[in-house]
């Protein structure tokens, strides 16, 4: 875990599996450098890659992922997967995750085994919206829908006491943007959030976008330019609901930050861990030494599984107080937030 001073070093101190890199992320790191990032920075971002990379991440990211069930639910108006855990706590915990996929693609299989997986693990009903996409719908659609689905969760009963919001890459950006929209707004806040290698910085300030741009293993920084364009008009793009790294995030809840050290996304991190240290809130930041994008998508990573325990203890701890003083009262069936049941 990088120290509260190390927000401000160049290069932060990072997480380190006992042995070192496992040879399965080095395998995975090898055939992403060398097969995916190098098709999409020789052939450029266009529907054919994107379709590409996409067969090959759910690929990547198969595994046994328990035996949660899914819903499909209209929540807020937008479609959403309601992910229910096999064996849920008397309490009812609550979870919004905002999947990636640099806001205009989306991986249904990747993340639906992914929230089964946290379903699982966090005893948590997680509510996975299909926000709309670019280039058809540029900003501000998505994040007008992943605020409108958390508003209807907490008008459907939600505690946001029991709640996290989550998110990685693009959908880290999303989670701090519905963060910084909700406080707004005066809408109540969750227990706490986790963003996975967030893109919050859509000027590309930072240096790791230079200094990471050969090391990292996934993303070339021609699809980086490419997702921009298509999001956003570059005069909107250091907007605070663009590039929430540049927002004042005074009052929000503790926030869990994860990124691999070799990102081009670094920096993001690093930069968005400080700004909310220096607003007075309450942050970890995790830096895992080369470690790919979004890593714990990948189930059978040693380094991903360690990555889902530390996210699991992170939202015990910020939700323990009100789980357990509802534990003292007559237990009643479980029952998730806008369950119609």
């Amino acid at each position: 875990m990088v120290s509260r001073s190390s927000f401000f070093e160049r290069e932060p101190s990072a997480m380190i599996m006992p042995g070192g890199v496992s040879k399965r992320a080095s395998t995975v790191n090898f055939f992403m450098r060398h097969v995916l990032k190098r098709y999409v920075a020789r052939n450029g971002l266009n529907p054919k890659t994107a379709r590409i990379v996409a067969r090959w991440l759910e690929l990547l990211t198969l595994g046994f992922t328990g035996f949660a069930k899914i819903q499909r639910k209209r929540i807020g108006g937008v479609n959403c997967e309601v992910v229910i855990p096999q064996n849920p706590p008397s309490v009812a915990r609550t979870v919004l995750y905002l999947h990636g996929g640099g806001f205009f693609i989306n991986l249904p299989g990747t993340y639906r085994r992914f929230a089964k997986r946290i379903a699982e693990a966090y005893g948590a009903t997680v509510y996975l919206p299909d926000y709309r996409l670019a280039p058809e719908h540029r900003h501000p659609a998505g994040a007008d829908d992943c605020l409108a689905v958390y508003r209807a969760l907490l008008d459907l009963g939600c505690d946001p006491r029991t709640m996290s919001v989550m998110g990685d890459s693009a959908g880290g950006n999303l989670a701090l943007v519905t963060l910084l929209r909700a406080r707004d707004e005066e809408l109540p806040l969750p227990a706490c959030a986790t963003i996975l290698s967030p893109g919050a910085d859509m000027t590309f300030s930072g240096a790791s976008y230079i200094n990471n741009a050969k090391a990292d293993p996934m993303i070339p920084m021609n699809a980086l330019y490419a997702v921009a364009r298509q999001y956003v008009d570059a005069h909107e793009e250091a907007h605070p609901h663009v590039s929430p790294m540049l927002g004042d995030f005074t009052g929000l809840p503790p926030l869990k930050i994860v990124v691999g050290s070799t990102e081009v996304l670094l920096d993001s991190s690093i930069t968005t861990a400080k700004s909310f240290q220096d607003a007075g809130g309450k942050v970890v930041l995790q830096v895992w030494h080369q470690m790919p994008h979004v890593f714990p998508l990948f189930q059978f990573l040693p380094e991903g599984q360690m990555a889902m325990q530390n996210m699991v203890d992170f939202f015990n701890k910020h939700t323990r107080r009100v789980t357990q003083t509802q534990k003292k009262s007559p237990r009643r069936p479980h029952r998730s937030c806008g369950s119609s049941e």
